[in-house]
């Protein structure tokens, strides 16, 4: 039986524990401190789950029984697959791939990063981790159908097949293979298009529920790009579009001055219960 490690247990973290216990394989969620804390956040989101969808008491418990959360990162170490699932932060990803590399030295486990917008190439190379594998998940990791899989040129066919094999158990989600570009083709595409919406309703006097209303009719999206940006966290919104304007020099990435401001004013989206919005 193949069993997964996640490092850092955040917002996605979380609920990639829940996601792949619920596919059947055993799980260790390792944090650096509040251990008691994620595991109550996990068990509440497991009874909530039984409770709505009305799932037999025999699935809570053998979620359950799937799972166990440590601050003791080398519990993790014989994990097939390791995924760090850590802040979208280029030091803390980088600190958490090298304490990552230390327990899994002479290993055969893959490596994997849920970075969405910072350079997989560099992170391998300054992590020590060449064979570093990019998997993106969109959030919630447990709803959405899509996974960005980057792999490095130097991922052995053997790699290739043991970590596909495995993948095929993600039969609710569509896998695609992208090329290690900064940010893949999700975000590379989309933070481009949100902050021209943003540029647009500034330059334009517009309200956002005007933007928003418009996007959604004309094309059929659930969300406007200003009730996505509040759902993202406008704060991740402009350190995602500085990341990329950093990298490519790119005016498109420019993060506008809107998004700087209302950041500055503490409005970060639903998180704040107040962004373009109030929540």
């Amino acid at each position: 039986m193949s069993t997964f490690g996640i490092v850092g247990l955040g917002t996605i973290g979380l609920k990639l524990v829940e996601y792949l216990a619920e596919k059947g394989f055993e799980v260790i969620g390792y944090n650096y401190r509040d251990v008691d804390t994620k595991n109550k956040k996990f068990y509440e989101a497991i009874e909530r789950k039984i409770k709505y969808e009305k799932l037999p008491l025999s699935s809570f418990e053998t979620v359950m029984n799937r799972v166990r959360l440590s601050e003791n990162l080398a519990d993790l170490a014989d994990s097939t697959i390791i995924i760090d699932a850590t802040k979208e932060d280029y030091d803390v990803k980088k600190k958490a791939l090298e304490a990552i590399r230390a327990i899994v030295q002479e290993k055969d486990s893959i490596v994997a990063t849920t970075t969405s917008s910072l350079s997989l190439e560099r992170l391998a190379r300054d992590s020590g981790l060449p064979d570093l594998v990019g998997m993106h998940f969109f959030n919630p990791p447990t709803r959405m159908k899509l996974i960005e899989l980057a792999l490095p040129s130097s991922f052995s066919q053997g790699k290739r097949a043991k970590l596909y094999k495995i993948l095929a158990s993600f039969d609710d989600k569509a896998i695609v293979e992208v090329p290690q570009v900064q940010g893949y083709i999700v975000n590379r595409i989309l933070f481009a298009y949100l902050n021209f919406a943003l540029e647009f309703m500034r330059t334009n006097n517009l309200a956002p529920s005007v933007v928003d209303s418009a996007m959604k009719l004309g094309t059929n999206s659930p969300m406007g790009p200003l009730e996505l940006t509040d759902y993202i966290g406008n704060d991740v919104s402009l350190q995602i579009l500085n990341e990329f304007y950093r990298a490519t020099g790119d005016e498109r990435y420019k993060p506008d001055q809107l998004l700087a401001d209302i950041v500055s004013s503490g409005q970060l989206g639903r998180k704040t219960k107040q962004g373009f919005y109030q929540y």
